[in-house]
């Protein structure tokens, strides 16, 4: 599934341009600058060396080829957002002790449970039902209030920042706990998280890191240095210490800063990919994972938020042969 090819993207970013230059906002961020060109040197490293190992398509695809993929794409998106979640008759807690997937019926519905995977379909104020539980690995994925949310003028519960700083965050965590959240380019959120949340649940000096969204063909789905509307999202990761001396030893030796992911988006909105395979150098062998404000679930992954079966619907998965491939996947 593509995004804008190269050259619908252009004609899309002709037109905006016109009506936006009277109040300039192509105009590039300097503030992000430094920033920008870090990840356009990575990036482009990336995508050569991708490149070389033939595993991404011709940047040039035709105009049926695009319009092929949207449709497919706008088709996947619209089924997963019109999918019937009559939470009333899933259950508000589930394990799916086995080692293999599992299918949960749900009156009409039918939902794909990895193994080992458990899920609590509740608000984050609800988040007191993990204390039985220590964790090794909490990612975070808010639903950030912003423009894009605003536009689409979607029923779509948001969160300012102030109410994370109230989540018993430590409570959940084992000694030495990795926290990674996903955040947005927006200065004054990424600095209060930075200043304000992070500090409270004892993490100090956190990293950056990138996702960089490209095509299959390779191309960043918008200028790195447009205003409008970046080609990435950020991820801020730290680990949860009882000293700001013993934080410092342990985020500057184990986590690589300015670490660029790269990989084609969902058609989705807001759908994030799975960050297990490039976390694993900074976690224990066999961690014990919680996602909160889940919308999918993962093996062996504890996931708590009210659409956290959104993305388990077997409408959203093909059968092969041995198993369940979801629709809607990253590249």
């Amino acid at each position: 599934m593509y995004p804008l090819c190269q050259t619908h993207r252009q004609v899309a970013k002709s037109k905006q341009s016109k009506k936006s230059k009277k109040k300039n906002k192509n105009l590039p961020v300097k503030e992000n600058s430094e920033e920008n060109a870090v990840i356009h040197r990575k990036i482009t490293c990336l995508l050569k060396a991708a490149r070389d190992l033939n595993i991404l398509k011709s940047p040039d695809i035709t105009a049926e080829e695009w319009f092929e993929n949207n449709y497919e794409a706008q088709k996947a998106a619209k089924e997963a957002l019109n999918l019937s979640n009559d939470i009333s008759i899933i259950p508000e807690y589930y394990y799916n002790n086995n080692s293999s997937s599992t299918v949960l019926n749900c009156g009409t519905e039918k939902y794909v449970l990895p193994a080992e995977s458990r899920f609590h379909l509740c608000d984050i104020s609800s988040i007191i039902t993990l204390k039985d539980k220590k964790y090794d690995l909490i990612v975070l994925d808010p639903p950030w209030e912003n423009k894009s949310v605003r536009r689409r003028k979607k029923v779509y519960g948001t969160l300012c920042c102030e109410s994370l700083t109230d989540l018993p965050i430590e409570d959940l965590c084992n000694p030495g706990c990795l926290i990674v959240m996903w955040v947005t380019n927006n200065t004054n959120q990424l600095n209060f998280i930075k200043e304000k949340v992070f500090p409270k649940w004892k993490i100090f000096n956190p990293v950056m890191w990138h996702w960089v969204k490209i095509t299959h063909g390779g191309l960043l789905i918008h200028p790195i240095e447009w205003h409008h509307k970046k080609p990435y999202e950020n991820l801020l990761l730290g680990y949860v210490s009882s000293s700001t001396e013993n934080a410092d030893s342990l985020s500057e030796k184990k986590i690589e800063p300015n670490k660029v992911i790269v990989s084609v988006p969902s058609s989705i909105h807001s759908h994030k990919p799975p960050l297990v395979e490039v976390l694993k150098p900074y976690i224990p062998q066999h961690p014990l994972c919680l996602e909160l404000f889940a919308r999918y679930l993962l093996p062996g992954w504890t996931s708590l938020g009210n659409e956290v079966l959104k993305l388990q619907n077997i409408k959203m998965f093909e059968k092969n042969k041995l198993t369940l491939i979801p629709k809607v996947k990253f590249g």
